[in-house]
């Protein structure tokens, strides 16, 4: 394929895709309504996704120590897993939901061919790659085996 990639800040995808500089992006569904990415009338679904990110809460850990036990315990109960739970079934409902809006919109949606899928993985195993070797340049031991392990546990989330 011919096609080469930029890597921009989401907030500027409108003006981007509206302008014709850029003729596609990554994003879950739920991104063509919360950007307002009237203009995009094809998606392509790949199978177990594309990417993810992770989101981090983080707390002094002095500041949480010197809480009450009580503060701890409500502290603890909004975050962790149960947060992870959480927010992960809100992102599920709001592309369940963008996906109805595709439809009456127009969007013309479709599952990623085989050979495009194998081109995705061929470009992000050089990618993962280049991962592993910069984390071990900088002192993690065994990244693949961390990777294989974080690609196991996005497995059982499917």
């Amino acid at each position: 394929m011919g096609w080469n990639t930029t890597l921009k800040p989401a907030t500027e995808s409108f003006e981007l895709l509206s302008t014709g500089v850029m003729d596609g992006t990554f994003f879950p569904d739920e991104s063509l309504q919360s950007m307002r990415l009237n203009m995009v009338k094809y998606a392509t679904t790949f199978p177990g996704g594309l990417y993810n990110t992770s989101f981090v809460f983080m707390m002094n850990p002095a500041k949480y120590n010197a809480l009450k036990p009580e503060e701890k315990a409500a502290i603890d109960k909004v975050s962790g897993e149960h947060a992870a739970r959480l927010f992960a079934a809100g992102w599920d409902r709001t592309d369940a939901a963008s996906r109805e809006i595709q439809k009456t919109t127009g969007v013309q949606r479709q599952m990623a061919s085989d050979a495009f899928v194998n081109e995705m993985k061929a470009k992000q195993a050089a990618l993962e790659d280049k991962w592993v070797a910069a984390a071990e340049a900088k002192g993690l031991k065994n990244a693949r085996a961390v990777l294989d392990e974080f690609r196991a546990e996005t497995q059982k989330l499917k």
